[in-house]
């Protein structure tokens, strides 16, 4: 009985927003499914390790986009579980690459920066993991799993030093991305405002330049 109650509340805080979304996305004919149970959503944190924050959750409990490069997290076939998971570990591939061709992209707590890149790689795999998980909200943009609470940044990535935000949370990625008709108010973001997710708050900082041992004489390998 808890978690009914629990549920209807969370859909309740957020029915305005996920009444926009929906106007949004059949505006632009994306397909929806019905949206998912408690038990389906606990089913797949379980399946996927990750814990959806409650917008997104509340969002994929009255709604789940599918198709047009959406994830079906409805879809449990073999071939779409290994997809997505393929996905989750896409920022870690891609910022990989960035790492063994980029001799300025390293993160300062991870110490000194190895010559050797099998170093480097064991170093920042390990950095990385510790980095929080992000989920995939369609193609290449992501939504911080933490902290688990509602206004995480979503933002698009395709490597490390292209990394873009894209919404300062998922309502207004929405509106900026799928909107035909932009509000008004929407303006330029803001990177200084946004909310500081570890490490890849620092990843899309200044529109995907990265900051961290950036200089001159480092060029690209």
């Amino acid at each position: 009985m808890e978690k009914k109650k629990k549920e209807s509340v969370s859909k309740a805080d957020y029915s305005k927003e996920i009444e926009r979304v929906i106007e949004i996305l059949r505006d632009r004919n994306v397909k929806l499914k019905r949206g998912m149970s408690d038990k389906q959503i606990e089913q797949t944190e379980q399946m996927y390790g990750i814990t959806f924050p409650e917008d997104l959750r509340a969002f994929y409990q009255v709604v789940v986009p599918v198709g047009r490069s959406f994830y079906d997290w409805t879809d449990q076939s073999p071939e779409n579980v290994w997809y997505i998971n393929s996905m989750l570990e896409n920022p870690l591939r891609l910022s990989l690459l960035d790492i063994e061709h980029n001799k300025w992209l390293w993160m300062p707590e991870w110490g000194e920066r190895p010559d050797s890149f099998d170093k480097r790689r064991s170093i920042a795999i390990k950095g990385l993991r510790s980095a929080p998980k992000v989920i995939p909200i369609y193609g290449k943009s992501f939504l911080p799993a933490f902290p688990n609470e509602a206004g995480n940044p979503v933002f698009d990535f395709f490597q490390w030093c292209e990394s873009h935000c894209h919404g300062e949370n998922l309502w207004l990625y929405f509106e900026r991305e799928w909107a035909r008709k932009k509000l008004s108010s929407l303006k330029t973001i803001d990177y200084t405002r946004l909310k500081k997710i570890p490490h890849w708050y620092e990843a899309i900082q200044g529109g995907g330049i990265p900051v961290y041992d950036w200089r001159p004489e480092l060029d690209v390998i």
